[in-house]
């Protein structure tokens, strides 16, 4: 496994993917370890690609997630240790003030539907622009073929889908099943940060999204009726404060009145001093992704 710090050296290894075969590519950021989540991911890249390059991003975006430097730099030798273990070629791991020096200027700006529902509910403005533009950034230097997201991160994905589709990246975009405890906590190392009630509140917000599952099943596809359906069941519970639910288009984010195949359902709330996020779509075949 070879390890890159410097962006230069990782272009300079980009450039000669071709004669090597496909590349598939796993951006992983501000995860504080890696868990069973991410081995799904590796599995999988390797299955379709003949090279597996990992990233370990670490921003100073307030996301998606919560922050603790002790532990980030404690679990970046523990990734790498299990990432040698597990069959990867590259790990690329860029510094953040590499990807934005001081006269940095060209920024990635989404608007449109996506960042009406990212904006404020998940970031500010400015944090929305600097995530995509690193994401831009991570995708023109590692040049994949295949960038493989896990369903946990449909918010992350449909911002790469639309950089890939309006900046015609020429990358595909694969996002496999969530892996999860048995409790249906969506595997995520800031699941550590929850003590054990919070632990236990949080599975309410799976619970939720399924409750909403099985009344779409039973024929309820009135967004209204089923965001009232999740604040009525969390209501009360002393550890979770619900701050977004959408119900809308799983690329462009647009929220929907109405709930069809191919829509997704996703939440952020709060449980206890961090952010806990979760999601099921229903995919356009009928079946759904939990």
């Amino acid at each position: 496994m070879r390890i890159i710090e410097e962006i230069d050296e990782m272009i300079e290894t980009a450039r000669g993917w071709l004669t090597r075969g496909s590349v598939g590519f796993i951006p992983i950021t501000n995860e504080l370890s890696m868990h069973a989540g991410h081995q799904a991911l590796l599995v999988t890249a390797r299955e379709h690609c003949e090279i597996t390059v990992v990233c370990l991003l670490r921003t100073p975006l307030s996301f998606d997630a919560s922050s603790d430097t002790t532990m980030s730099i404690h679990s970046l030798e523990e990734s790498l240790r299990l990432l040698t273990a597990s069959d990867v070629d590259v790990v690329f791991t860029p510094r953040w003030e590499d990807l934005f020096p001081a006269a940095y200027a060209t920024y990635i700006r989404l608007g449109g539907s996506i960042q009406e529902a990212l904006v404020p509910a998940h970031c500010t403005d400015n944090a929305l622009n600097e995530f995509a533009t690193a994401l831009g950034q991570l995708l023109l230097i590692v040049r994949p073929d295949i960038a493989f997201l896990g369903q946990k991160d449909a918010i992350q994905a449909a911002i790469i889908h639309k950089i890939i589709h309006d900046l015609h990246i020429d990358v595909s975009l694969r996002l496999t099943p969530t892996v999860r405890e048995q409790n249906g906590l969506a595997m995520s190392s800031h699941m550590l940060l929850l003590n054990p009630q919070e632990r236990e509140a949080a599975t309410l917000l799976h619970n939720c999204l399924l409750l909403c599952k099985n009344s779409i099943e039973r024929g309820v596809d009135d967004a209204p009726t089923l965001t009232q359906l999740v604040h009525t069941y969390i209501a009360g519970n002393e550890h979770i404060t619900l701050l977004h639910l959408l119900i809308g288009d799983p690329e462009t984010l647009q929220a929907r009145d109405k709930v069809i195949p191919g829509t997704l359902l996703a939440l952020k709330a709060r449980v206890g001093k961090n952010l806990v996020n979760d999601n099921i779509q229903w995919m356009l075949d009928g079946s759904w992704r939990l």
